[in-house]
């Protein structure tokens, strides 16, 4: 453990105490993208520095970390580095926990082998996939954060997600100071229960502000095991997240794969239904069921994942194919700006 102490001289002598530890993940599952993760999906609290990536985390009993993720260079095999730093003493579970919880939200151990199939076997889908065959989609370490990210999501730019997660850390989160800089880390459920949705709307997360609380009252009143809930079944996972009012089987799908890196429940809305309607199927002749169940014939348990890949820079690869998408992407590398 380094522990680095700064002293301010100014009207009077302050001392800051930062403490270090610094841990390493190994065996990636290769093909593995760093870029993808530098460069998509950064919600706040990921934040991108020059090459590496930074995430704040909370863990259980409550204390705070800056974690610094990095490739390290001129390795045979990929490896990542991370920086931990934090105001208070980091105990050796603490660096345990913050390694196994970032190598899975970034999908550092997952078998791409057979997503990699299908792609190869379908053109469009070699389109999308834009040579970026170690893409891996981000998860959230927490269900709170992964349904707030996915409400925050429904019904307004995809830009947007980015400014309503900061707000909501900024207002709602615990402050951690590093270097004289500050972070946020994304509020617990308890943290948004006892605000008024009004209180809530001040981060500009307009009509959502009322669900929002609703899965926070949720949580807090419920009793379960963060931990043990990601073992679960899918379908006990939307049971669960579905008894709160303003959250369906649409929300429900996509907190699966956000929050819980499963790859099979698709979401259905109107920009999917227009990429499939483009390249594959007439979905005004068939009923949402039928559109699932031909995706999930089509692409089994990657089903998820080809949505996804048909939803990041859309533009760009349907133009390779000689298509002219009128409906904006979802997700593209230029929405990661926060605006707040």
């Amino acid at each position: 453990m380094e522990v680095i102490l700064h002293l301010f001289l100014r009207k009077e002598l302050i001392l800051i105490i930062k403490y270090l530890e610094q841990a390493m993940i190994e065996n990636v599952k290769e093909p593995f993208d760093f870029d993808y993760h530098l460069n998509y999906y950064v919600i706040y609290p990921w934040i991108r520095k020059d090459n590496s990536l930074i995430r704040i985390l909370t863990d259980q009993n409550g204390q705070l970390f800056k974690v610094t993720i990095s490739q390290i260079e001129g390795q045979k095999k990929i490896q990542l580095s991370l920086l931990i730093e934090s105001e208070h003493v980091i105990r050796q579970e603490s660096v345990l926990w913050i390694k196994d919880k970032i190598a899975w939200c970034l999908g550092c151990y997952e078998n791409m082998d057979g997503f990699k199939k299908i792609v190869e076997d379908d053109y469009v889908l070699m389109a999308a996939m834009q040579n970026k065959w170690g893409r891996r989609n981000k998860s959230t370490p927490t269900l709170f954060e992964g349904m707030l990210n996915v409400i925050c999501a429904q019904n307004v730019q995809f830009s947007r997600v980015y400014s309503m997660s900061y707000n909501l850390s900024y207002l709602f989160g615990k402050e951690l100071v590093i270097d004289g800089e500050k972070f946020y880390a994304f509020p617990n459920p308890g943290e948004i229960s006892g605000l008024s949705i009004e209180q809530i709307k001040e981060a500009k997360v307009g009509y959502r502000a009322k669900v929002i609380k609703a899965v926070a009252d949720f949580l807090v009143e419920m009793t379960y095991d963060e931990e043990q809930i990601y073992h679960w079944e899918d379908e006990k996972i939307k049971e669960f997240v579905t008894q709160i009012k303003g959250v369906g089987p649409y929300t429900a799908n996509l907190v699966l794969a956000v929050a819980f890196r499963r790859s099979q429940n698709i979401h259905l809305d109107s920009y999917v239904k227009e990429i499939l309607n483009t390249f594959y199927i007439k979905v005004e002749e068939m009923t949402d069921e039928e559109i699932i169940r031909f995706c999930t014939d089509q692409w089994g348990r990657y089903a998820a994942w080809v949505i996804s890949l048909l939803t990041t820079d859309t533009e760009e690869w349907a133009e390779i194919l000689g298509v002219k998408m009128f409906v904006r992407s979802g997700a593209h590398i230029k929405h990661n700006k926060v605006k707040v």
